[in-house]
């Protein structure tokens, strides 16, 4: 017997092309600088999950067209990824306070908020703790959701 595990379908795009260079650049930026610290606040295999996605994004943007990502994985990894997201991102800020990080620059906002509406929004749709995640992301991050 086989058990097939729910899947989201989560939908990143369209987004400019530059924006989507500016995001994954400051990502690599933002990842390197994670890896050389003697205590990341995120897991190493946390570091190379979102390593992974970032190769697999880099392949999207060979090609100067905008930026368009469609996936299927499971909610609990979703949820997991995108809540380290938000966990990077205060690191980030802490660092950027301290004068070690700088902070995301403008000209990466759409990608980013184009990321987060597509994980948060494939996420509400999939009942109760989800839905209820994905608006208490959208609060913390201040992002509504897109039409």
């Amino acid at each position: 017997m086989t058990v097939e595990l729910a899947q989201v379908q989560i939908v990143v795009g369209p987004v400019s092309h530059d924006s989507a260079v500016a995001w994954l650049d400051y990502a690599d930026e933002v990842l390197g600088h994670f890896r050389g610290l003697d205590e990341p606040p995120l897991s190493d295999a946390l570091l190379d999950n979102f390593g992974e996605l970032l190769s697999e994004w880099r392949a999207l943007v060979r090609r100067p067209v905008p930026f368009h990502w469609v996936s299927e994985e499971s909610p609990e990894r979703t949820e997991y990824l995108i809540n380290a997201l938000f966990q990077a991102g205060l690191a980030v800020e802490k660092e950027a306070a301290n004068g070690d990080q700088r902070l995301r620059p403008p000209e990466a906002d759409e990608f980013h908020i184009r990321l987060i509406d597509g994980v948060l929004g494939a996420l509400s749709t999939e009942g109760p703790p989800y839905s209820q995640f994905a608006a208490e992301m959208r609060s913390l991050w201040g992002i509504s959701e897109l039409t």
